[in-house]
């Protein structure tokens, strides 16, 4: 009868290594999507931050070229009309 429970306690202690591993393999992966999540975050930041400043970028060119139309226009004169 003896070597039924030493079987018992060996089939025991493997199932609860079993768990632990599986275990610490979730905690890990956990740890790992919330790394992943920040980095994409960081990501997404990044490239939001060059889209606004290459709109700004285009919107100051753009003025200057209206400014530049502005002065390249022949001016209109309002004459007394002879």
């Amino acid at each position: 009868m003896l070597p039924h429970i030493q079987w018992h306690e060996k089939q025991s202690f493997e199932h609860q290594r079993q768990l632990l591993r599986e275990a610490e393999q979730q905690r890990l992966l956990t740890q790992a999507s919330l790394h992943h999540a920040g980095r994409v975050r960081q990501l997404f930041a990044r490239v939001r931050k060059c889209f606004m400043i290459s709109t700004t970028y285009t919107q100051q060119v753009e003025r200057k070229d209206e400014f530049i139309a502005d002065c390249l226009e022949e001016p209109k004169w309002q004459g007394t009309g002879s």
